[in-house]
């Protein structure tokens, strides 16, 4: 199968397999299906994410985020261009429409989860891919920057952002998952799972000196991640690389390209599982977590482009026969498997995170 026609396969998911209801987008995007065979996960995914649509074999987690919705827009708005196809670009507006007429989601200039639950938490990530992706289209697409001011907005929660970041960045507080160092954004921005969305709005706003600062203040944490946040890492400093010739940036891009390729597979580039949401395991391919932002990081470091294609070979041989990419591969049964937690593991496939990250890497160099 040739990367454009798994581009389509992926793209056919979207509109078949119940994420998108209705199909054409106007209903938002599902964060997740859950396949409910063997998972012994369920009851805790019930009770954390309690809303939800029972199919065959799988529930659809009806809560949206908005950056799973904003990702998906970005899909299929590019992939209308790049494929020639007017409805993929149809589908793109009308997740716009749900995303800035049709629920609460957003605040003010801050985005919440649209969930029946009462909560309501801004995450440093969701809001970080969104006000990178506001400033994007509203920028690409005169049109829906006039109906919808993407890009002042994104702008203005970029600026809101970087403070925060900015407080993390001094915080003395303990790194520990749950604990969040910030009073107004959720998450904690000194791992790259949260501050490296950030940084990718900062560069949108042409703020190379805060993302170089950023990255010189968890110098000596990158050290102690695993590759997972490095993964994150990687792809915020390729996307500064994009930016900026400034040599610190280069290098780190670099740096972080070398030391996750020496730890990879070398004949399809897998990294070992490490991520603390997901099992863990040096056979088993995370696309929640990890595999998923090293294929988007390699679709933008010139210099990986040999390591890119090997990586995409495995994507396009594994991809799901209804043409989603699960959250994780087991490599030893050459299979979807590995175990199952309440958000990562081979029973959770992300519109978001995993199946549009795939296939905008994908997109960027489909014909290379």
């Amino acid at each position: 199968m040739t990367p454009r026609e798994s581009l389509q396969k992926s793209l056919n998911w979207f509109e078949t397999s119940g994420i998108m209801t209705p199909a054409d987008g106007s209903g938002g995007v599902a964060e997740r299906l859950v396949i409910t065979e063997n998972n012994q996960a369920l009851e805790k995914i019930n009770s954390m994410f309690p809303l939800h649509t029972e199919k065959n074999g799988y529930w659809i987690m009806e809560h949206r985020r908005a950056d799973c919705c904003f990702e998906t827009a970005l899909l299929f708005l590019l992939s209308g261009e790049k494929l020639q196809n007017p409805r993929y670009s149809e589908i793109g507006k009308n997740i716009l429409y749900y995303l800035f007429e049709k629920n609460d989601m957003r605040r003010g200039d801050y985005w919440n989860w649209y969930t029946p639950l009462d909560r309501t938490a801004f995450w440093f990530d969701d809001n970080g891919w969104v006000a990178a992706i506001e400033m994007f289209l509203g920028a690409r697409y005169p049109e829906l920057e006039e109906r919808y001011h993407m890009a002042e907005s994104g702008r203005r929660l970029t600026e809101k952002m970087r403070n925060a970041l900015l407080r993390v960045l001094k915080s003395d507080a303990e790194i520990k998952h749950g604990r969040w160092p910030d009073k107004e954004f959720a998450g904690e921005a000194r791992q790259p799972h949260w501050g490296v969305p950030v940084c990718a709005a900062l560069l949108m706003i042409g703020d190379i000196e805060t993302v170089k600062y950023y990255y010189k203040s968890i110098a000596c944490l990158l050290e102690k991640f695993g590759t997972s946040e490095k993964a994150y890492a990687f792809l915020g400093a390729a996307l500064a690389a994009n930016y900026t010739d400034d040599p610190e940036i280069h290098a780190l891009a670099k740096k972080l390209f070398d030391e996750l390729c020496a730890v990879a597979e070398k004949e399809a580039m897998l990294l070992p599982s490490e991520h603390c949401e997901a099992p863990a395991g040096g056979a088993l391919a995370d696309l929640i977590y990890t595999q998923n932002w090293f294929f988007a990081a390699l679709a933008l470091y010139p210099d990986g482009v040999e390591e890119y294609r090997k990586l995409r070979k495995f994507l396009i041989s594994i991809q799901d026969s209804s043409g989603c990419w699960r959250g994780m591969f087991d490599t030893q049964s050459n299979s979807w498997g590995g175990g199952n937690c309440y958000e990562g593991g081979a029973g959770s496939i992300y519109s978001g995170w995993t199946n549009t990250v795939i296939a905008l890497a994908m997109l960027k160099n489909l014909d290379k």
